[in-house]
């Protein structure tokens, strides 16, 4: 018997353990053939675990790309996808009327999107900013759901106002019939009859009722603004929509404070003077840019 000694930890072919022959040669072709298939079962799993590895990398990768595809589509993935756009710049509005009769009235700085699909069974109407007054043509088989970014509204036939511009709170104003207003983030909501407002101003905020002027809804379709305790952000904020201009205001003037005033089919000009003689302030025109002070300025 022959038994080699070493130090190191690899297999060597001295390692073999041979049975005493007495033939060398046969003794030799028997260690060659065993050395051989020990080299070929190693080869063997060394591919394995090769492709093993390979398989292991091409999953690891694949599963990347499909999370990142999945993470994509959700990052980038338009909530109002699927609508056909009309929009409104400052100082301009515009009525669109739908398929089924329905009119929407757009004031001034709005975008509005109309679902190009399912409408014979469900219409459905995202305002993505702005103002619009709508009147719905009535269709009990086929709902009428208008939503913003906050808010969902689901009607059946009736005339209501919705508010939903940038940085404000959104306000939903019924004038004929009734409507069921919910947030986006709950499945609960209220009835609004004639004469009461739900506004929301944040996502996280519960809804506001209170009671207003059913009229006046949509009085601005008339060139007709009423402002009932409002702040003054908000007035100065649909006069540069409507009138196309900018209000520079100093940091005197509180634009927190309300106030209540209708201005009606008046001029820039007229409206502003309405609110010099109520809030304390001065105001000068450049160009498009107004700017308003305090009046101890």
């Amino acid at each position: 018997m022959e038994k080699s000694e070493h130090t190191s930890g690899s297999f060597q072919e001295n390692d073999i353990f041979i049975p005493e022959l007495e033939d060398s040669h046969k003794r030799h072709e028997l260690r060659n053939s065993i050395w051989q298939n020990l080299e070929r079962h190693a080869l063997a799993s060394k591919q394995r675990q090769r492709r093993i590895r390979l398989y292991s990398y091409s999953a690891a990768a694949a599963l990347v790309a499909v999370l990142c595809s999945v993470s994509f589509y959700f990052l980038s993935a338009d909530p109002s996808a699927g609508y056909q756009y009309y929009q409104t710049r400052a100082g301009e509005q515009k009525s669109v009327t739908l398929a089924d009769g329905s009119v929407l009235q757009l004031n001034a700085d709005t975008r509005v999107g109309i679902a190009t699909d399912g409408w014979k069974k469900r219409r459905k109407v995202f305002l993505d900013h702005g103002e619009v007054f709508f009147k719905v043509a009535r269709n009990p088989q086929v709902p009428f759901v208008a939503t913003t970014k906050m808010l969902s509204i689901k009607v059946l036939g009736t005339s209501f106002n919705i508010r939903a511009y940038r940085n404000e709170k959104e306000e939903v104003r019924v004038k004929t019939g009734k409507v069921m207003v919910a947030s986006r983030q709950s499945e609960s909501g209220r009835i609004i009859t004639p004469g009461y407002m739900v506004s929301m101003i944040s996502e996280k905020a519960r809804l506001n009722v209170q009671k207003v002027v059913a009229a006046e809804s949509d009085s601005w379709t008339s060139g007709v603004y009423h402002y009932l305790d409002q702040p003054l952000s908000k007035i100065l904020a649909d006069l540069e929509r409507v009138h196309r201009v900018k209000f520079e205001v100093s940091k005197r003037v509180e634009l927190t404070r309300n106030y209540t005033v209708q201005l009606d089919k008046i001029t820039l000009q007229e409206a502003i003077g309405k609110l010099e003689l109520m809030g304390e302030m001065q105001m000068s025109r450049k160009a498009d840019t107004i700017y308003v002070k305090a009046s101890a300025d």
